[in-house]
């Protein structure tokens, strides 16, 4: 039970980093981060993936918005 409401809270969670990024910036995708690092520290090597894809995607922005 508390595997498939841990799943519950992180697929919320994905969805509010798609969500307010596009509009606010990258600032609010580093400032999740740390969560993502914690996450994969206890085995979840997708949450470390996730992150790294999201600095990406915030440094394709900064260098094409330049």
């Amino acid at each position: 039970m508390k595997v498939y409401l841990f799943l519950g809270h992180y697929f919320l969670f994905q969805f509010y980093i798609f969500s307010v990024t596009p509009d606010k910036g990258c600032e609010h995708a580093v400032m999740l981060h740390p969560f993502h690092i914690l996450m994969s520290t206890l085995g979840f090597s997708t949450l470390r993936e996730d992150c790294i894809g999201q600095q990406q995607l915030c440094q394709y922005k900064e260098s094409t918005s330049t």
